[in-house]
């Protein structure tokens, strides 16, 4: 295992230092040498690992990691959304129903109103899931309060109204039901470091009973320079770039290619050196990229795998017992 993890390493440094070198001498190479830009190179390159490893934060312990998975981890699944394919996704009655239905994780989204409070939502509009229109940033928390949550839900006729939960009530709830939370955060802005921050200082609890994932690496980062006792990950996909920049099959060439080009340098600077930086508890993983490879790869650095989305029986049986990682799914009855 060690000189399957040194390998790795070398493999990453030289990765590192091709996407350095290759640029200065397409760029500089007709003015310097290519012994130059060699050197260089190389110079940049270990600048930037003294940089990382003076800067990189601390994993959590094994005992806090012990205290959030517990015992029966990964044979437990993650509700998402509280279990969107069971009843409104993202609502107390949401995480209620999980809870009834056995769960003991759950997942929901965390992002900002106009007004900077912190809601439990996951679109950046509120067209899909609610009676109103408008994107989520541009109301206020009272008119946020007033919506239905509930009224486009298949399941609306047994849950007929639900309002969006402040982060406040959604963790007061989930905590209250005895569940573990998966904060899955939509802004590193400052306001949300804060909220987050602070929460967890409000409920203690949730250091051995919360931790915070998002796509955005500065968001981990900061949380844990701010509070090094929070745990935290990374969410993982192929399109987190083209998604952010609205580039899709049929978007145009010039704005395509480049977005599907950054997803793949973002993929691979998490898996060689953020999860470093962040010092993260665990990364969660589109089903599409998983392989066991891919778990064992994590597993060699202490890092828990989890799953996303996984709502087919045949796939939850696989990776719970074949590749022995968590998976998050809507559909908590048949897990």
């Amino acid at each position: 295992m060690a000189s399957h993890v040194i390998l790795t390493i070398f493999v990453h440094v030289f990765a590192a230092f091709s996407l350095i070198f290759c640029p200065l001498i397409l760029s500089l190479g007709w003015l310097l040498p290519v012994e130059w830009c060699f050197w260089i190179a190389v110079t940049l390159l270990s600048a930037s690992v003294s940089a990382l490893w003076m800067y990189r934060l601390q994993q959590p312990n094994d005992s806090q990691l012990e205290a959030f998975f517990g015992d029966s981890w990964p044979n437990r699944a993650v509700c998402h959304r509280g279990a969107a394919g069971d009843a409104p996704e993202n609502t107390l009655v949401a995480f209620r129903e999980a809870r009834k239905n056995g769960a003991t994780f759950v997942e929901f989204d965390v992002a900002l109103t106009k007004d900077k409070a912190p809601v439990i939502f996951h679109d950046d509009t509120v067209d899909r899931t609610t009676d109103a229109t408008g994107a989520l940033k541009d109301l206020t928390l009272d008119e946020v309060l007033k919506l239905n949550a509930a009224a486009k839900d298949p399941l609306r006729d047994k849950f007929p109204h639900a309002s969006i939960p402040t982060l406040e009530e959604a963790t007061v709830e989930c905590l209250g039901l005895g569940m573990n939370i998966f904060f899955d955060v939509k802004d590193w802005s400052t306001e949300m470091v804060n909220a987050l921050t602070a929460l967890f200082q409000r409920h203690t609890e949730l250091y051995q009973k919360g931790m915070v994932c998002s796509f955005f690496p500065m968001l981990s980062y900061k949380i844990r320079r701010q509070d090094p006792a929070i745990l935290t990950a990374l969410t993982t996909c192929t399109t987190t770039v083209q998604y952010g920049f609205g580039c899709d099959v049929t978007g145009p060439i010039w704005k395509r290619y480049p977005c599907i080009l950054a997803d793949y340098l973002l993929v691979w600077c998490q898996s060689a050196w953020l999860w470093i930086l962040c010092g993260n508890a665990a990364t969660l993983l589109d089903k599409k990229i998983v392989t066991e490879g891919t778990v064992d790869y994590w597993a060699q650095r202490g890092i828990k795998t989890v799953v996303w989305t996984v709502n087919d029986n045949t796939e939850k049986e696989y990776f719970h017992k074949c590749l022995k990682c968590g998976i998050i799914t809507d559909n908590v009855k048949s897990s």
